[in-house]
Order: C-alpha cells, then structure tokens, then sequence
C-alpha cells in the first residue's frame, strides 16, 4: 500500500476514533473536561493547579495546607477561573483560617470529585468493581503500582511483596513494574551490580506470574533516562535463564529518548534469536515517554544537556520510526508489539 493512502487511512480512522470517544462522554465529563482544559492550557492555570495539587492537598498538616492555599490565592487567581471556583477557593482561604481541617477536608473532597475517572482508587472494592467494568466492556487494565521513590531496602522490600500481591489477583492480568520499585539505590556506575540486584527481584515477580493456570504479561517499565540501560540488561538477563524462557514478558520504550531506537535495534536481534533457540516471542510497547518535566529539571541542576528530544515534532517522528522497525520485527514471528499514546492519529497509523 502507498504511504499517501495509509494516511489519509489513518485520518479517517483517527476522525472516527474521536467521534466514538466524543459520543460515549458524559455531560459531565465534557464539562470537567473543558474546565480542565482551560486550566491546563494557561500558564497561570497551571501554576495554580500544580501548587494546589503539589503543595496544599499533599500536605498532611491542615492548618499549613491553608496558610499555602492563602498564599497562592494571594499571587491572584487566573483569568480562566470560573467565578464558582474563584468565590471557593476565597472563601477556602477566610475559612481555613478558623477551621483549617473542615476546609481542608472539603478540598480534597473537591479534587476527588474532579478527577472521578482519571484518577482511581487502588484500594478495594472501588479498584475490583472497576476492573470489573473494564473487563465487562471488553478492556484488559494495565495495573501500575505507584508510590514513593525508594529509599532503603526495607522499602523496597515491602514494594516487591505489594506487587506480587497484585500479580496474585485474578482480576490483574498485565501488570507493570519498574525497576526502581525492585531495589533501592540503584546507580549505572555499579552497573553489574545493580542489574544483578534488579534480576534477582524479578525473577520473584517472574515466578508469581507464571505460577497461575493462565501466566500473566509482565511488563518492565522506565521513567527516566538513567533507568533504560538498566531495565534492558535485566530484562534480557533473566529471560536468558532457563526459567523463564518459555514466558512472555513485555518491555516498554520511549519514543522521547533519541537512544530509544538503537536499544530496539537491539531488542529486535535479541529476540528474534531467542525465538531461533526456541523461547517465547517478547512484547515491545512503543511509548511517546511521561517524565519530560523530571528530565528537564535534572538536567538543569546537573547542568547538563536534557536526554529527551527537544520537540514535540521530534518525538512523533522518533515514535513512527520505532512503530516501522518493531513492526517489521514483528512481522518476521520475532515479538509482538503493544502502542501507547494520548494521540488518536499516532494510534491510528498504528
């Protein structure tokens, strides 16, 4: 087929994937999701939204929640605030001062409301109902378990058995883990013996996995640019041992990271090989990246250059470029892939 008509093939489809997505919203979804907009498009509105997020609902203290909530109501509120909100979040700032708890309780409640959705509860039986709905409408939940970096072998310990719990549910069948959340103080200037550590982790993951009557789909998860080097070398470490060469277990990419390409180079010749030896086919889900704001940050105080792609147009076209090449992998019987994207025309080339 021509590289013409696959696009136009693509805007349509993406155009009817919009339409569908557009048809099934709630009216308020629609609402909360152009209040969102709004505020996520301005400066200002994001400033506000973060430090309210960041610096006042995370703040376990009520009464230094509200002296922060003063503070930034103070600065002045954003032109695309609605007047509800704007009356609130004043009226929050007189009210915290004299009962900081009943006003910080009513905050959070607020935030909960806005994000019913996008942000959901881990914590049963909100998180089974959920999955249940998912799986009734036809849709495998990828299960991602979030927290705290880790600091100390003790936390890292109690992360390794809270994942495996997860992988020991029913209801979970393609859960993620990343490998910062399998040991701590990983550093790339001990290399061997991080990954050493990081193997030792997953192969307990690994076994929980394969120990049902339907083994599930691991995947290995990166955030940042130190972690891919390290997430490579163990993910085809132990899929190398004996063990584990019967299971599939997936792995993902970041388009956002120009070094992203030559490791699926790699990955593609690794399991194609493994495929040759009789091993089981791998995943590879193609990803546009989330830890942008975290690279930048890093690399400023370091004062280094950022690992990411500088560009919006950069990291699209690093993304079709590796949709091209783990497709053609997968065409041989190498491994199968998976796409990620917030983007419906990247997911419908795809």
């Amino acid at each position: 087929m021509e590289e013409r008509e696959l696009v136009v093939r693509a805007g349509v489809l993406a155009e009817v994937l919009l339409r569908v997505a557009s048809a099934e919203m709630t009216r308020a979804e629609r609402r909360r999701s152009r209040r969102l907009g709004r505020l996520l498009g301005d400066a200002g509105g994001r400033a506000l939204l973060f430090g309210l997020t960041d610096e006042v609902l995370r703040t376990n203290d009520d009464s230094r929640a509200m002296r922060r909530l003063e503070s930034l109501v103070a600065v002045g509120l954003p032109g695309v605030l609605g007047a509800v909100d704007r009356v609130a979040l004043r009226l929050g700032t007189w009210g915290g001062r004299g009962a900081p708890r009943a006003v910080a309780r009513l905050g959070r409640a607020r935030v909960k409301a806005e994000t019913r959705g996008v942000v959901l509860p881990a914590a049963d039986p909100e998180f089974s109902a959920h999955l249940a709905r998912q799986a009734g409408a036809g849709i495998d939940c990828n299960v991602n378990l979030l927290g705290e970096a880790i600091l100390g072998d003790d936390e890292a310990h109690a992360r390794l058995e809270a994942v495996c719990r997860v992988l020991q549910r029913p209801d979970v069948r393609f859960p993620s883990v990343k490998v910062r959340a399998l040991g701590a103080n990983l550093d790339v200037l001990a290399f061997e013996s991080s990954v050493a550590r990081i193997v030792e982790q997953l192969r307990r993951v690994l076994r929980v996995a394969a120990a049902g009557c339907s083994p599930k789909l691991v995947y290995l998860d990166m955030e940042e640019y130190r972690d891919l080097p390290l997430t490579l070398a163990a993910f085809r470490r132990v899929l190398d041992e004996a063990e584990f060469r019967s299971l599939t277990v997936g792995v993902a990419l970041q388009s956002y990271l120009p070094d992203s390409v030559a490791a699926l180079d790699e990955v593609c010749a690794w399991a194609a090989a493994r495929r040759r030896s009789g091993g089981a086919m791998v995943r590879v889900r193609i990803v546009k990246g989330a830890n942008l704001a975290m690279e930048q940050v890093e690399a400023e105080l370091s004062g280094w250059s950022p690992a990411p792609y500088a560009t919006t147009a950069e990291v699209d076209a690093s993304f079709k470029v590796m949709l091209e090449r783990a497709f053609g992998a997968a065409g041989r019987g190498d491994l199968s892939v998976g796409v990620g994207s917030h983007n419906q025309a990247d997911i419908a080339w795809a």
